[in-house]
């Protein structure tokens, strides 16, 4: 019942409001390139990805590395500042968005640089996960966010590869 009343009250104010809207005027006018300007340089006319364009970092990529004595470790992505991250983030959310070739080669990098800073890797595994919330009632009573499985990709090093055909 409040939902319609407002939405009839926002169309009320829409239908009221179009009369003064700077975009009737000529595109030449003064008052129209000032209020304009003004919308656009406040970000009133962007969508709000424009001033947070990753907001909810909602993946979250870890690294299993395999070693040949059965040994195994976990990594998160390491990043240099808070811009390279903001990037990976973006890459991560574009790449894990849906399955295909862009998916496999973002993990198959990712996995490939992990395994260059561990030269006795025999296994990589990219693992990806995306964060998931309790509801509201749940939260109440002390449940805690949790990580629900995406994809993931399993790389061997070609030096891994090598030792294999070699024994």
């Amino acid at each position: 019942m409040l939902q319609r009343t407002m939405a009839t009250e926002a169309a009320r104010i829409n239908q009221a409001t179009k009369p003064i809207s700077p975009r009737r005027l000529a595109r030449t006018n003064p008052l129209r390139q000032t209020l304009i300007g003004y919308a656009h340089s406040a970000g009133i006319e962007s969508p709000y990805t424009f001033f947070a364009p990753n907001v909810p970092e909602s993946l979250k990529v870890m690294f299993e590395i395999q070693f040949p004595d059965k040994r195994v470790s976990y990594e998160l992505p390491r990043v240099r500042s808070a811009t390279e991250g903001l990037r990976l983030s973006a890459l991560i959310d574009q790449a894990a968005a849906k399955p295909g070739l862009w998916r496999e080669l973002v993990l198959q990098m990712l996995a490939a640089g992990t395994a260059d800073d561990n030269p006795n890797a025999i296994q990589v595994r990219v693992i990806v996960a995306a964060l998931r919330f309790p509801r509201p009632s749940d939260y109440v009573k002390g449940a805690e966010p949790s990580y629900q499985f995406v994809c993931s990709y399993d790389f061997v090093p070609a030096d891994a590869r090598a030792r294999d055909e070699a024994e």
